[in-house]
């Protein structure tokens, strides 16, 4: 688990994600909806998943969360 990142971007339908440390997350289909909801200025952590596509992001002022892969640094 990475300490609490802020997240920096969302694209408006929640398929990739921008965190403050430059990293950028692709979000899995099925959970687009919920992190298109996300503030840019979201408290994200990125924990370890159990399956494909391996992480899962955490918003921790919603307690919402989002399986997520990772892209590569912007």
């Amino acid at each position: 688990t990475k300490a609490n990142i802020t997240q920096e971007a969302v694209s408006d339908d929640g398929s990739l994600i921008v965190l403050d440390d430059g990293s950028v997350w692709a979000v899995a289909a099925a959970d687009q909806s919920t992190t298109s909801t996300w503030t840019d200025s979201s408290t994200v952590q990125v924990r370890q998943g159990n399956a494909s596509p391996n992480y899962e992001l955490a918003n921790t002022e919603d307690e919402s969360s989002a399986e997520a892969g990772y892209v590569g640094d912007k």
